[in-house]
């Protein structure tokens, strides 16, 4: 990510006069950035879990070389909490149920 930015500083000392430092400041900068964007999409914002794309993309990385297994998980009756109590208990009832999948697995995270 700073090579852009190495290769400008050297340009620049090499043509004295042309403004190459903001162009590679500028392509460093959005290589960060989409790097960044790329590790969001795989989680999920409400809880900070992975998501399903983050477990099809280990999937395809890792099933050339060895065997995985993830988990997909049913919360029994989180219809009737949204429906009952309302979408932010919801939420709290998701957050809650990522925080004891946290706590009690060495693997997530």
């Amino acid at each position: 990510m700073i090579g852009p930015i190495a290769l400008g500083c050297a340009l620049q000392l090499i043509f004295f006069g042309v403004s190459l430092i903001w162009v590679s400041l500028a392509v460093g900068m959005t290589s960060i950035y989409m790097s960044i964007q790329n590790e969001f999409s795989y989680l999920d914002a409400l809880t900070g879990l992975y998501n399903r794309a983050y477990l099809f993309y280990k999937a395809e990385s890792f099933s050339k070389h060895k065997e995985i297994g993830g988990i997909m998980i049913d919360v029994d009756y989180f219809k009737s909490i949204n429906d009952t109590y309302g979408h932010s208990a919801g939420d709290n009832a998701l957050i809650d149920v990522a925080k004891i999948l946290t706590k009690t697995s060495r693997i997530m995270h």
